[in-house]
């Protein structure tokens, strides 16, 4: 084998990253990092903030709209 593929093989073995390798994963993964936000933004007192985090959400569901239509439920609850 060659230095490179030894190299290349090293760096992916130790990796810090915890990426999902299949693709479902992943998608499962957006879904998750929206509602994170989503939740987030509606938590938040600063406005700035508030809307940082709805931008992200709606950059992640651009993403997922090559999929098919997505429906989002958000619910409010008292903390």
């Amino acid at each position: 084998m060659g230095r490179k593929v030894l190299k290349n093989d090293a760096e992916a073995k130790n990796s810090q990253a915890l990426w999902p390798l299949e693709p479902e994963g992943l998608l499962c993964r957006i879904l998750e990092l929206v509602e994170e936000y989503a939740q987030r933004a509606f938590s938040e007192a600063d406005h700035n903030t508030c809307v940082e985090y709805l931008m992200a959400a709606r950059i992640l569901l651009k993403l997922l709209r090559s999929f098919g239509e997505v429906k989002i439920r958000v619910e409010f609850k008292p903390t």
